[in-house]
């Protein structure tokens, strides 16, 4: 109905009642959630520091890239109205520091263990964490991230403690019985994101790290070989008992180490990397690879893992390059050969929208190969010269 300042006051009014406190913060339940996701929606209005409710603080700390100094003070001059929500005015007071960079004030603030909400206490904790790393204190950094993780093993801490690690040089030490890092997903990212093929091959000789974590290091780097190509390294990873996830590949494997332009094995293994949606940026039993030690999130000074991810692995042989390359062989040889008409047919197939977005770098590889095709062309050629094969009875429609 266009009536905005009555929305915004319905919105306040609405956020006020659903986190009213007694003597601890509530659950958040999905109702409350809605609340919430409805407010961040919507509302257009101001928020006053000196006399809306805490939460509502918080909401305009939250939001606000720089904070006024004044409403520092007059969150401080407010300190008994937030009686009722324990942990939330040492969560806003170090918040609103944290974001002014004033850090050697916001360590001085004096914090006691959680005695009711936990997750409001590990908040306060990670920004004093962080800003002990923005001073250069590595050393006080970690002691607070792993007494967090202590009261709290929570994936989020794990994240933080591998990033300020792998900031310092000491990715492997993450790997060893030692470690504070125990979910195992979170090791298989950050041996994707943080760990050079060099780091890969030391920590699978290490003797301090545990047989699985090994295994874990070896089918990292076998995976990073077969993205690039490296056959022959791949081969020797599981001749040596290293790695065997791909086993069922390794004849295939060495047929290339013979002939690097072997077009039916280059097309065999392409359709294998295609079929099990092996390719860049996906580590093993990893779903929410969006999560990695190099997240803006993380709010840490040079960030290494975030760094030339690329060129720090090696990885430059996408999916892709296989068939192109067998296309480009097979041109230059002047055959016909089934090998070359199941590379279009997958072309074509990987030209659809799930696949040119970025989900295989199926786009950006074609970018980058001098003998690109598109998904048109591939769709002709494979008409033209193999009218009879069954690859191309399997490819009736090209994508543009």
């Amino acid at each position: 109905m266009g009536k905005r300042d009555l929305l915004d006051i319905e919105l306040k009014k609405a956020v006020k009642e659903h986190f009213e406190m007694s003597s601890t913060l509530p659950q958040i339940s999905l109702n409350r959630l809605n609340i919430i996701a409805e407010f961040i929606r919507l509302f257009r209005g101001n928020i006053d520091i000196a006399k809306d409710s805490p939460i509502l603080c918080t909401y305009k700390l939250l939001e606000s890239e720089k904070p006024d100094s004044q409403d520092i003070i007059l969150i401080q001059n407010r300190k008994s109205d937030f009686t009722d929500y324990p942990g939330l005015y040492e969560y806003c007071q170090t918040l609103g520091l944290y974001k002014m960079d004033s850090y050697q004030e916001l360590l001085e603030i004096e914090l006691q263990d959680p005695v009711s909400d936990t997750i409001l206490w590990l908040s306060t904790q990670l920004l004093r964490t962080r800003a002990y790393a923005k001073q250069g204190d590595t050393l006080k950094a970690l002691i607070t991230l792993i007494r967090m993780h202590e009261i709290s093993p929570e994936d989020a801490i794990e994240v933080e403690i591998a990033t300020l690690m792998f900031n310092n040089d000491d990715g492997l030490w993450l790997f060893t019985d030692n470690s504070p890092i125990k979910n195992y997903s979170n090791l298989r990212i950050f041996a994707l994101y943080g760990l050079t093929d060099k780091e890969l091959k030391l920590g699978i000789t290490k003797t301090e790290i545990s047989k699985k974590k090994r295994k874990m290091l070896a089918d990292e780097l076998a995976q990073r070989y077969l993205l690039s190509g490296r056959y022959e390294k791949l081969n020797y990873l599981i001749d040596n008992n290293l790695s065997s996830i791909f086993l069922p590949i390794k004849a295939i494997s060495e047929r290339l180490v013979t002939n690097p332009k072997d077009i039916k094995a280059l097309a065999d293994m392409g359709e294998y990397l295609f079929k099990n949606k092996i390719r860049p940026h996906k580590s093993f039993g990893v779903k929410y690879f969006n999560r990695w030690t190099g997240s803006p999130d993380a709010d840490l000074p040079n960030c290494k893992p975030c760094q030339n991810y690329y060129e720090r692995t090696e990885l430059n042989t996408p999916p892709a390059y296989l068939f192109l390359n067998i296309i480009d062989i097979a041109k230059k040889q002047k055959i016909k050969s089934e090998a070359e008409a199941k590379a279009l047919h997958y072309i074509v197939v990987g030209g659809r929208n799930q696949f040119t977005k970025g989900e295989c770098f199926w786009s950006r590889s074609f970018e980058k190969n001098e003998n690109s095709i598109s998904n048109k062309d591939a769709f002709i050629r494979l008409h033209k010269r193999y009218p009879k094969s069954p690859w191309t009875k399997a490819t009736p429609y090209f994508y543009e």
